[in-house]
């Protein structure tokens, strides 16, 4: 009797995967992300050459023809509309599979030739036993470099390697993080070690038992994020959902640079135009007839009494997870409300009320008009 093959062993023994809605959206808001920090990073007065590491690059094709990750952000870059300014970039892959190694090293090698991309193959091996080389080699202290950590299974990301990258200052990470896995490793004795290997710690445990499934998986994004936090990152999430399973992972993004968190909001309010939080490959980059949820800013604004210029309200609002046009529709609301001015410039076009120069006052709000007064009656 011949052993049982569980799709798991089948998925490992294929070189190429067959592609699923959710690989697609999660590709497409890669590509918004990353069409951002190449434009961000590797041109203009200060720009300096700079890396993307993809840790678990696949083979470069899907079974279906769809582009895998590596592949795609290099067409990105010989595609992208200011492509002739950019300084020179260094592509490094890696994946533990040889046969998926040699298959992407030759898809990379048909691929249009350009001078100022290079494609370094540091593979076959485990992530983990990469970092260091590339650090040393590629992303040296100094360098910008994207780390895009794309794993297989929670396993393959030890805390201390994650810890290792995040930590660097130049450094900006992006990680499928598998909620569904965690979710179900916490509840589960035999998977303690993992759970401990992932966060560096116990830390995991403290989150109350009784929880439904959406809030389990929220809290244990949410001390990841903290975890990257506490060496010095700013933190942010965007939810994957997949066949009515909410948070099938989450991509979460850590970086210590204000314009990382621009392209970072601009792609995950573009991926969900209501909220900012997930999305599902049938919602995903669709037009929505309701406007962005941004009470949670207008509300931290009240809080912001005082003057301020608007540019740094606008980095205030990314480092809560919003974009530049809500800083504006939250000045209108507050404006219309009577809680805001413009001290500066005096005038400014009717259309454009908060110049990127303007510098706004935000009052104290006053008790209700009819709150604690006698009419006498």
């Amino acid at each position: 009797m011949g052993s049982l093959v569980t799709r798991k062993d089948d998925l490992r023994k294929q070189v190429d995967y067959e592609s699923d809605p959710h690989t697609r959206l999660k590709h497409a808001f890669y590509r918004r992300y990353i069409a951002c920090w190449m434009g961000k990073v590797l041109q203009g007065k200060w720009a300096k050459p700079g890396t993307i590491i993809d840790g678990f690059a696949g083979s470069g094709m899907y079974s279906d023809g769809l582009d895998g990750s590596a592949i795609m952000i290099a067409k990105l870059f010989r595609e992208h509309i200011c492509r002739p300014n950019f300084q020179p970039l260094t592509y490094v892959t890696n994946d533990l599979d040889p046969r998926r190694c040699e298959a992407l090293d030759g898809r990379m090698k048909a691929l249009p030739a350009d001078d100022r991309i290079s494609h370094v193959a540091v593979g076959p091996k485990r992530f983990e036993d990469i970092v260091g080389e590339v650090r040393q080699t590629h992303a040296p202290l100094g360098k910008l470099a994207l780390w895009i950590i794309d794993p297989y299974g929670l396993k393959q990301i030890p805390w201390s390697i994650v810890a290792e990258i995040a930590k660097v200052p130049k450094n900006e990470v992006v990680i499928t993080f598998m909620a569904d896995e965690a979710h179900r490793y916490r509840a589960n004795s035999a998977m303690t070690s993992v759970m401990n290997n992932l966060y560096g710690d116990d830390t995991w445990k403290s989150i109350p038992d009784g929880l439904t499934t959406a809030q389990s998986k929220a809290a244990l994004v949410k001390l990841y994020c903290e975890k990257l936090e506490s060496l010095g990152c700013h933190t942010s999430s965007f939810d994957v959902d997949v066949a009515r399973r909410y948070t099938r992972y989450s991509l979460i993004f850590a970086t210590h640079h204000q314009g990382g968190l621009e392209c970072w909001n601009s792609a995950k309010w573009s991926a969900d135009p209501t909220s900012g939080r997930g999305a599902s490959a049938a919602t995903a980059f669709q037009p929505s007839l309701l406007d962005p949820d941004i009470d949670n800013l207008i509300d931290d604004f009240r809080e912001q009494i005082g003057v301020h210029d608007f540019t740094a309200l606008v980095s205030h609002a990314q480092i809560l997870g919003y974009t530049e046009p809500h800083v504006r529709t939250a000045l209108g609301r507050l404006f219309r409300e009577g809680l805001v001015v413009r001290v500066s410039p005096v005038t400014a076009p009717k259309n454009s009320p908060w110049p990127a120069a303007s510098r706004i006052q935000i009052f104290e709000e006053g008790p209700d008009d009819d709150e604690g007064v006698d009419d006498g009656r």
